[in-house]
């Protein structure tokens, strides 16, 4: 539970000191906007850190509660589509699929031959639910192997969640479970341990655990697309192999996305158990090496320095310079590079209606919906493009709404790969 603010100086996983990553120094929080031009505006810590012995990294800050809101509430109920929205994307449908064959998958390879199956849905917010109860009730193939009870558990900050695993409080619902899954909780709490104790005492010797984090790689992929104040820790294979140990639990199988692990965790470690193939695959590419985190601490440096540059040579050629897609990445960018001066450069960004006429927070640029009326009325522009996925698309895009004899270049924020296009 996230009660005050305070500085960590111990490894969450292991309990020995970490050492600095990265400072980003003071950052509004970044999923935040805000609806007027001087809407008051706080910033907060967003220090990286990794331990040198399990090589576990987090932030060296966490927030009180109260800063970043949050909510409980558990929604039992059973495999009726009585409220199951759309789902928000093709990517979103996708990795839910993905997760629901996961968990069921790995069930099955060891299942005790059981007709009925109870799973407990552990999540931070209601997308995360509605895309995985979805994903369940569009392939009802499942159905015809268990009769499948699902109960729902929403608790973003893990509040309740913690305090049982701590002693106190109670486990929220008796189990056991067959199979419990975990969406952007773990990696959000200050109390791992206590959390994998309460999911333990929902488990019997042929349940399965399986723990979504995001982030993978960070280090070695030199980014930071999900780095934020709300997610305190970032999982590697070794670091989940020790919180698992130090719980009796064992870290069975894995499995991975682009930027995600699920993680398979059991009480008792099964024949085809993949943990040493992954762990081996991390000491090939030296994941456990100190070299690694220097170089992600030069990386991180001269990108800001490079981009910088960037829009200071766009502005100083008298540029229109416009974002598209704002998001965390973006939001951490824009103010590690903003001038006291001369603002962030940017006069506008483009993104969903859901955001538009509100601001920036911390560098107070407007968002607007439309790109098409810009192109109509301005001459040399620039657009900054926040989103790796919208690059190749945007390419295409605007060949159609940029007017003859005016020439507009596209850059990729964080590749800063630039395309003219006339």
């Amino acid at each position: 539970m996230q009660t005050n603010n305070k500085i960590i100086y111990r490894c969450y996983i292991c309990n020995q000191i970490v050492f600095s990553l990265f400072n980003f120094g003071y950052q509004p929080l970044v999923h935040k906007y805000t609806h007027y031009i001087h809407e008051k505006q706080n910033y907060w810590p967003l220090h990286v850190c990794y331990c040198q012995n399990c090589f576990h990294v987090q932030l060296n800050y966490s927030y009180n509660t109260e800063m970043i809101p949050f909510g409980t509430e558990m929604i039992p109920f059973g495999t009726e589509p009585v409220w199951c929205h759309p789902y928000l994307s093709k990517n979103s449908k996708e990795f839910s699929n993905e997760l629901r064959d996961f968990a069921l998958g790995r069930y099955l390879e060891n299942d005790a031959g059981k007709e009925t199956l109870s799973i407990l849905h552990i999540h931070a917010n209601e997308v995360a639910c509605n895309n995985l109860l979805g994903s369940f009730l569009e392939d009802y193939s499942y159905f015809n192997l268990f009769d499948i009870h699902i109960t729902d558990l929403d608790c973003e900050d893990g509040t309740l969640l913690a305090n049982a695993g701590r002693g106190k409080g109670t486990v929220p619902f008796a189990g056991p479970f067959d199979i419990i899954i975990v969406q952007d909780v773990l990696e959000c709490i200050e109390y791992p341990h206590a959390f994998l104790k309460m999911c333990k005492n929902m488990m019997d010797t042929n349940s399965i655990l399986i723990i979504e984090t995001k982030g993978k790689d960070m280090v070695v992929n030199k980014n930071y697309n999900h780095l934020s104040h709300m997610i305190l820790s970032y999982f590697s294979v070794n670091s989940m192999k020790i919180l698992c140990q130090r719980n009796d639990l064992v870290l069975n199988f894995i499995t991975e996305t682009e930027q995600t692990y699920l993680f398979e965790i059991r009480k008792e470690n099964t024949t085809d158990t993949n943990m040493i193939k992954f762990m081996l695959n991390d000491l090939e590419r030296n994941v456990y090496s100190t070299e690694l985190y220097y170089t992600f601490y030069i990386s991180v440096i001269m990108h800001k320095n490079n981009f910088h540059n960037k829009l200071l040579e766009y502005n100083l050629q008298q540029k229109y310079i416009v974002g598209y897609c704002h998001n965390f990445r973006a939001n951490i960018l824009l103010n590690m590079c903003y001038d006291v001066y001369m603002g962030s450069y940017i006069n506008c960004i483009v993104d969903n209606e859901s955001r538009c006429n509100g601001f920036t927070y911390g560098t107070n640029i407007p968002i607007i919906k439309c790109m098409k009326n810009l192109f109509m009325k301005k001459e040399n522009i620039v657009v900054i493009v926040f989103d790796d996925n919208a690059y190749v698309d945007l390419v295409k895009e605007t060949r159609n709404l940029v007017e003859s004899g005016i020439q507009l270049v596209l850059l990729n924020a964080f590749t800063l790969h630039e395309e003219v296009i006339n």
